[in-house]
């Protein structure tokens, strides 16, 4: 679900010499690459062992799968997982139980970021059915891995470019810290 590149960059990293960022992300001569807003995914086969007492997908794994997704997208962009740690799960809304032998596709994406902060959307779509199962935000912020004070991440955003982006940033804009 990736787009094509766009004129401008939507995430780079200030400074690449303090290795925030992999240096393949770069072109020759030190400019950031450019890249559209990238939706991470990440695809879970439903097994018995994931299941509720009713049968569905348990909602603790959910959560677990959709802050992996989200790391994974927080975490890619800044470039040094090390750096880069949970703070508040905004919640869930969850709109439809999942069965067993379902494929889920966690599918996350920068919303906003502040100067030490990053927060990630993220849904789960079935790909059988194409049917949004659950969706939310997370924030996770960017720390000196030794000491874990707060330090800058770099990732700037450009402008929405459709309407999905624009929407998801408005949520992101309204969540409480």
């Amino acid at each position: 679900m990736q787009r094509g590149r766009r004129k401008t960059c939507l995430f780079y990293n200030i400074n690449r010499k303090e290795g925030r960022i992999p240096p393949a992300t770069y072109r020759s001569g030190g400019c950031p690459a450019q890249f559209g807003m990238k939706y991470y995914q990440i695809s879970h086969l439903v097994k018995s062992e994931d299941l509720n007492h009713h049968g569905t997908l348990f909602a603790g794994r959910s959560a677990e799968w959709l802050v992996e997704a989200a790391f994974v997208a927080a975490a890619s962009q800044h470039g040094r997982p090390q750096d880069v740690l949970c703070i508040n799960i905004h919640g869930f809304t969850f709109k439809k139980p999942v069965q067993k032998g379902d494929i889920i596709t966690f599918l996350s994406k920068i919303a906003k970021v502040g100067n030490t902060s990053i927060t990630v959307y993220v849904k789960a779509v079935s790909e059988i059915h194409g049917t949004t199962h659950v969706d939310g935000f997370l924030t996770f912020v960017c720390v000196e891995p030794d000491t874990k004070r707060k330090r800058p991440h770099g990732i700037v955003m450009d402008e929405p470019q459709d309407e999905e982006e624009k929407s998801i940033r408005e949520k992101a804009g309204q969540l409480e810290k």
